[in-house]
Parts: structure tokens; sequence; C-alpha cells
């Protein structure tokens, strides 16, 4: 198993702070991926946030939760697993389609 881990931060004209932080994971196969996007998705759906299905890759999980890093964007593409979180929804989304597109470039 292989992974990367990325943070992006800037200050905006506004002063508000916004990160992001970037997970890519290499499983050992197609199905120890599955097995963990699907655990995931299960341990999410008994916390307090809320699940829902996004459309990415071959599985993908949008967590809109009450905590910091406030959205969680998980997604699987073959053996890749990408995580990315922050408190904005948008950055989420554009960062997890950016690493989707570069895991299929790569």
């Amino acid at each position: 198993m292989w992974r990367d881990i990325g943070t992006w931060e800037r200050t905006g004209k506004d002063r508000k702070r916004e990160s992001v932080d970037v997970w890519v994971v290499l499983a050992g196969s197609t199905a120890e991926s599955a097995e963990w996007i699907d655990r995931w998705a299960h341990v999410i759906s008994h916390a307090p946030d809320q699940i829902e299905s996004y459309p990415l890759g071959d599985e993908a999980y949008l967590s809109k939760g009450p905590t910091t890093f406030r959205r969680i964007l998980n997604c699987r593409k073959g053996r890749d697993l990408i995580t990315v979180r922050s408190d904005s929804q948008e950055l989420v989304e554009r960062f997890a389609k950016y690493a989707i597109e570069r895991l299929k470039a790569g």
C-alpha cells in the first residue's frame, strides 16, 4: 500500500483562512479499495454527519458534518482511494475532481 498526503492553505481577501487536505492511497487491490470505502460509508452513516453518494470515480461519498473539516469526500477509482477534507464543499469537490483526473493521466 502506498499513500501521499498534501495540504493547501490560503487566506482570502476577506482575511478568512481556507485549507484543503488531500490523501491519495494506492490499495493492494480493487477489492481492498472497495471494501475500505464501504466500511468508511458505514461508519459515517452512524455518526451525526449526513452522507450522500457522489458521482465521481467508481464510487464516492460526500459527508457533511458539524465539526472541523465539515466536508469530506471519499472516492475510489480502481485501486486508488482519495480523501479530500475542507470546510468548503466547493473546494472539496474541485480538489477531488482534479485528483481523479490526474490519476487517470498518470
